[in-house]
């Protein structure tokens, strides 16, 4: 659905219109790191940033114990 090869599912840039969510959980991190597009290829961005690159909502994805 991605048009990404798996081990390098971008965040942006689908072939396809997605639902993306952001953990909120993220925010805790200053930088994170996030798939280019190639197994072998990530960029780093603050939670801040990636969230305005994707326009995802912020959500409870995780659950912490």
């Amino acid at each position: 659905s991605t048009g990404f090869s798996i081990g390098g599912v971008s965040p942006v840039a689908h072939a396809t219109k997605l639902v993306t969510l952001m953990d909120a959980e993220l925010q805790r991190f200053g930088t994170v790191w996030a798939a280019a597009g190639h197994p072998h290829g990530v960029f780093a961005a603050t939670p801040a940033q990636l969230q305005q690159l994707t326009h995802a909502p912020w959500s409870d994805v995780v659950e912490l114990t």
